[in-house]
């Protein structure tokens, strides 16, 4: 088992291999990193993993964004060059059709099915055991290959990740959030999903208050520990948390977070104190701030995204009074 985890690496490092501890996808050519993974310009950026023996029935998994589809551009390709023990996934041609191809030596089999999404991000599962291909997208399965064949036992030299054997084919053009592969495992349907589900959660928090109780509340998304610690008197209820609108207030851990973002909330205000809040989440008053709130002391809901002491504002609708209201961001 491997895992290549790329999202919020360091910009012209190595990223070793985190369960086994020492192979290391090295970049090439410049490919920048970000929170969402690393990005290559789909000219000549690619990656290159210290080479290793491997073989029999194998399993990826990959989640990826194309930006554009290069002439035949690869995800990963695993070989010895051209036509020479090949184990890759790509798009087909210029289409964003998925292929997932197995050669053994020089002799070819292939499944092409399904599709990658075109500037968003696409889960991929992949796996070949005896003479079996399937191919999962977002946890479903996609296709399956009844006459395939799984990879030769063998130290290919090549294992490249953006980057085909071809030399006539395109460079991948996106961003690469991971890469996980399994030796003798073929991941079966609820494998998948499973994966395809966990990747969902990924970047996701949730506090329940609703019978909460104690000082804090710990986010319940597994791999998480952000608590939010109770301030100056907050109660808990089988409702949630009760805030007195005097000086109770809840204080999360501080964590890094940016780019797109989404929130849900449920709240209920029983008065609309002078630009009272729901959530502020900031350095200080004008630096950086994300907020949900009312509006002076009416209803009118204000959501607000500072860059620095830049404020954009969507100012709009209502919250309900002493009654509950469903809001997402």
């Amino acid at each position: 088992h491997h895992f290549w985890d790329f999202r919020g690496c360091t910009t012209g490092a190595g990223v070793t291999d985190s369960i086994a501890g020492d192979l290391v996808a090295t970049p090439m050519n410049g490919p920048t990193c970000s929170a969402d993974g690393i990005a290559l310009d789909g000219n000549n950026d690619y990656l290159d993993i210290d080479d290793w023996e491997w073989g029999g029935a194998t399993s990826f998994e990959v989640y990826v964004k194309y930006d554009t589809f290069n002439d035949w551009s690869t995800v990963f390709n695993f070989g010895s060059g051209a036509g020479s023990d090949n184990v890759y996934l790509r798009n087909v041609g210029t289409t964003s059709t998925i292929a997932w191809s197995v050669l053994q030596g020089s002799t070819y089999k292939g499944l092409d099915t399904s599709n990658f999404d075109s500037t968003t991000w696409t889960h991929v599962v992949v796996s070949s055991k005896d003479t079996t291909m399937k191919v999962f997208k977002n946890g479903l399965l996609a296709g399956t290959k009844a006459d395939g064949q799984q990879p030769n036992f063998l130290t290919r030299t090549q294992h490249w990740l953006g980057r085909s054997a071809w030399s006539h084919d395109g460079y991948f053009d996106g961003t690469i959030g991971y890469l996980k592969m399994w030796h003798g495992v073929e991941l079966t349907a609820s494998d998948a999903s499973s994966l395809y589900l966990a990747t969902l959660k990924r970047g996701s928090h949730f506090w329940d208050f609703r019978g909460c109780s104690g000082a804090s509340l710990v986010d319940s998304v597994e791999g998480s520990s952000l608590a939010a610690t109770f301030m100056n008197g907050a109660t808990c209820s089988a409702e949630g948390i009760i805030l007195d609108g005097n000086n109770d207030y809840v204080d999360i851990d501080d964590w890094e977070w940016g780019g797109a973002t989404s929130f849900e909330v449920y709240m209920k205000y029983d008065s609309f104190n002078t630009w009272s809040r729901v959530f502020d989440f900031g350095s200080g008053a004008g630096s950086d701030n994300v907020y949900l709130g009312n509006e002076g002391t009416t209803s009118t809901i204000t959501w607000s995204v500072y860059k620095g002491s830049t404020g954009k504002y969507i100012v709009t609708s209502n919250f309900d009074s002493a009654t509950w209201t469903h809001i997402v961001l």
